[in-house]
């Protein structure tokens, strides 16, 4: 992220938009997201969580640029009582699969990608809860302050024709893949089919 500042000519994708970054950046997009969920290791049978508001008795691990960190805060998440903070990206992972943290943050179409920080498998975590839409973070092409607004212009165009004349919507089909593993469990199939699935398509806004 600090290229993508510093460069003259620089951009980041995929980039989550946040109110932090907002003014750091020029923006094109929005791009695919995947449904936010909230996962425990199914080994952890006393962890229970009935609703969302419960996870606030567990600790969260995350890593300190995570673009997460606006939406635990929504969530009554707070550094030192019950969220853990780590240095770089999926930092958090070893920490979690060592059982030091209890509960993760992530999205359908990142997960598995996480998980493989930690040396997790799919089949070795539950979605516990899901996070409402509206604390959703939409990703997007983030470019250097400098770019000429004629180029921001010409990206979003370029983009917005992809996805109207439906070749943004095949290349979804061809490389964003949907995770195919099925709960470890019978419990909550409706909420893992959620959290492993569902994505937010590209869409112009």
């Amino acid at each position: 992220m600090r290229m993508a500042l510093e460069g003259p000519n620089t951009a980041l994708v995929s980039t989550a938009r946040t109110a932090e970054r907002e003014d750091l950046f020029q923006w094109v997009g929005p791009f695919i997201s995947g449904q936010n969920c909230i996962y425990k290791l199914a080994s952890r049978t006393d962890i229970d969580i009935p609703n969302i508001d419960a996870a606030k008795n567990y600790i969260m691990g995350a890593s300190t640029d995570s673009a997460y960190k606006e939406t635990l805060a929504s969530l009554g998440f707070k550094e030192g009582k019950n969220l853990n903070l780590y240095q770089g990206k999926y930092s958090q992972l070893r920490p979690f699969a060592a059982q030091r943290v209890d509960l993760i943050i992530g999205s359908a179409t990142s997960i598995q990608l996480q998980l493989s920080h930690g040396e997790l498998e799919l089949e070795e975590i539950i979605p516990v809860a899901k996070i409402d839409s509206n604390l959703h973070h939409r990703n997007y092409l983030a470019l250097h302050p400098a770019i000429d607004k004629d180029v921001i212009d010409k990206l979003q165009s370029s983009l917005e024709r992809l996805i109207t004349s439906g070749t943004a919507g095949k290349f979804e089909l061809e490389f964003v893949k949907p995770i195919a593993a099925g709960s470890p469990t019978n419990e909550n199939s409706a909420l893992w089919n959620s959290c492993m699935k569902e994505r937010q398509p590209l869409s112009i806004q």
